[in-house]
């Protein structure tokens, strides 16, 4: 019975001691809350309330007390870590100004920087380049993180950065360029305008998003957006592109509608895509691109120019690529592991592509193709040109859907199956070749399904009227099936 009371009080006297620590930490919180910035042992509260809807936090002017005129600068950079970075047109101004909202709050270490600095600065006695530098709280625990810096642009502004290049740098915030929605439904009667017209830009982030927004103009000297883990989508075509379109992402998503390219480089690649081991979707892709390329996804629906990886910095790993319709060459000879799928190519384009244990699928050549594989399967059906297919292991299925060819078909695999199927009119001369590049005696894996058997090798469809076949080769010690389509 003693030993039960020694229990209980011990008991008690713990759980008095646990609500006093509670009751105390729970004062030094309310001390904390209502005294922020306060160093209360080891620690602080941080509370912002900085809103660019007020007059306060809208700056026309610079840090030095110089005033902004956004249609004088050559240059604008924005250099930030988390903040939100935006770029648009409003109504609620008159004059070019500088918005920033800082809504942090939350608990930070005693060493911690919870400082919030802004600075903005001319780089150059001409005033031509623009500094915004922010310098964000630090803190452990947030309940909200909000930070933005905005470039406010009158709605009813003749100029809207169409001579101006934009620099902008955060860590792990979002950027937003244009704006998303129309400012009036009748611009001639309000004068407000909802586009923006920037030079140029360049837009990088870690682990934020970027936006480009429906309401900016189509046409660019240069682009440059890099989000490595983030996302880049952009809701408006840009039809006019001078000098060069390039993004880059780590393992994040890019979705493009339509880039075109209209400047006076004819053969260097001016629309650029690092994609790595992200997810790329476009519609309509118009220049010369440089593809580079990892384990990620791209998806094209148009072509215009041509694509390549050649100048890869890294060879592909396992990407998977998917082009609905090329208007140009596709040069692609570091595919190794990774797929490729193209519905067709227009008229004398030419398909170069390698791999090793990558699939290889094109629907329609109207051109030249010469497509290797060391595993991997390759199926290709044309209408036009000359055709070079070969792989080690892999199977090979080609549709000639012609009545003749510009030189000669060659399709090789040393221990794949090879399916050829022509036309019913197609002249032709068959090579059958093994790997020692010896004609074939024994015919017993070589079937022609027109030809029931006793045929010989070289083997001719040709006739005594028209005795000009066609060249077919074939390099197989595997199984040779040809048929009609």
């Amino acid at each position: 019975m003693a030993d039960n009371k020694v229990k209980k009080s011990f008991a008690t006297y713990l759980l008095i001691l646990l609500l006093i620590v509670v009751a105390v930490f729970l004062i030094i919180l309310v001390v904390m809350l209502f005294s922020p910035f306060k160093n209360i042992l080891g620690f602080q509260y941080m509370l912002y309330n900085m809103d660019m809807n007020s007059a306060d936090y809208r700056y026309t002017k610079t840090t030095g007390d110089e005033l902004i005129d956004f249609s004088t600068i050559d240059e604008i950079n924005v250099n930030c870590s988390y903040a939100n970075v935006s770029v648009s047109r409003i109504i609620d101004t008159d004059v070019d100004a500088i918005g920033i909202t800082n809504k942090c709050k939350g608990f930070a270490r005693s060493s911690d920087n919870t400082d919030f600095n802004l600075e903005i600065y001319f780089e150059d006695a001409e005033k031509k380049v623009l500094n915004i530098e922010v310098q964000e709280p630090e803190g452990f625990l947030f309940f909200d993180k909000t930070i933005e810096i905005a470039l406010l642009i009158p709605a009813k502004s003749d100029y809207a950065l169409e001579n101006t290049r934009l620099n902008i740098n955060t860590n792990s915030g979002n950027i937003y360029i244009g704006n998303t929605h129309k400012l009036s439904e009748n611009e001639n009667e309000t004068g407000f305008k909802s586009e923006l017209k920037v030079n140029s830009l360049e837009l990088r982030t870690n682990e934020g998003d970027i936006y480009l927004h429906s309401f900016i103009d189509s046409e660019f000297n240069d682009v440059y957006l890099r989000s490595n883990s983030g996302s880049i989508i952009m809701q408006k075509d840009i039809y006019y592109v001078s000098q060069s379109f390039e993004t880059y992402t780590n393992d994040g998503d890019i979705n493009l509608t339509k880039v075109s390219y209209n400047g006076s480089k004819t053969v260097d690649e001016n629309i650029i895509l690092y994609i790595n081991n992200g997810e790329f979707s476009a519609d309509t892709l118009s220049g010369n691109v440089g593809l580079n390329i990892l384990n990620g996804y791209f998806n094209l629906n148009t072509l215009e120019g041509y694509i390549t990886s050649n100048n890869s910095v890294e060879q592909m790993e396992s990407a998977s690529i998917t082009i609905d319709y090329a208007n140009g060459d596709v040069s692609l000879p570091f595919v190794n592991k990774s797929s490729v799928s193209i519905g067709g190519l227009a008229n004398q384009k030419q398909a170069y592509i390698k791999a090793t244990s990558g699939s290889i699928n094109i629907g329609r050549i109207d051109g030249y193709g010469h497509i290797e594989t060391t595993s991997g399967d390759i199926k290709v059906s044309a209408i036009s040109g000359d055709i070079n297919l070969k792989s080690t292991s892999g199977n090979i299925d080609l549709v000639y859907d012609s009545d003749s060819i510009t030189s000669k078909i060659g399709l090789s695999s040393t221990t794949g199956d090879i399916d050829l199927k022509v036309r019913n009119n197609f002249l032709f001369v068959a090579y059958f070749y093994d790997t020692n590049n010896m004609l074939i005696q024994d015919l017993s894996n070589i079937n022609i399904e027109f030809h029931a058997s006793g045929f010989g090798n070289p083997f001719f469809t040709t006739t005594v009227d028209n005795p000009d076949g066609s060249d077919l080769t074939f390099t197989s010690n595997g199984h040779i099936n040809i048929s009609y389509i």
